[in-house]
């Protein structure tokens, strides 16, 4: 079952897979990395979603850490993101709009920017393609990062993705297929 985490927990575990996160930032310099542009289509971006999801759903848990929000406004649904955590069994939360600030009411549970993290299982396929799904359709950023930091994918607001990839993981099939996602977003 998916977890949402708190950002220490998201620390943590980075930390225990050898990265680091300096003020909300993930370090990945030194990583050798190949960059994609993200094709604009909604259809397009449901695609690569599923095959992000199922790429990483080979190396065991996923991170998935919404590090970007708030930068194309419009392009954002807060209620449903709130649904989709509410699926996962978050409590509801409840933000307002004043202009363009959300505060949260009292009482209510963490929103993003508390608990960005979402940890995902190999079984919650669906669930990491849910949420990929909304981060490219929101337009915002995110480091998917397998469980063995083996396989990690930077996904900007800017609309084009980071994929840093162990020497010899593009053997393995499902990485492959993902790779070749990113060269031609058509297929």
């Amino acid at each position: 079952m998916a977890r949402i985490l708190y950002m220490t927990e998201v620390t943590r575990w980075f930390s225990e897979r050898g990265l680091t996160i300096v003020r909300r930032d993930c370090d990945l310099s030194g990583l050798h990395k190949t960059t994609y542009h993200i094709d604009p289509d909604s259809g397009a971006k449901t695609m690569l979603a599923k095959g992000i999801a199922t790429a990483f759903s080979e190396f065991g848990e996923t991170m998935v850490w919404i590090d970007e929000w708030g930068i194309w406004p419009s392009a954002e649904n807060w209620h449903l993101f709130n649904a989709f955590r509410e699926s996962l069994g978050e409590p509801k939360v409840v933000l307002e709009e004043t202009g363009d600030v959300f505060t949260r009411r009292e009482g209510e549970d963490a929103p993003i920017w508390d608990r960005p993290g979402h940890l995902f299982l190999p079984d919650d396929l669906h669930e990491m393609t849910s949420l990929l799904s909304l981060v490219l359709y929101f337009v915002w950023g995110a480091i998917v990062v397998s469980s063995s930091a083996e396989l990690i994918l930077r996904i900007s607001h800017d609309e084009w993705i980071d994929l840093y990839a162990k020497e010899g993981i593009e053997s393995n099939r499902k990485v492959r297929g993902l790779m070749e996602m990113l060269d031609d977003p058509s297929t």
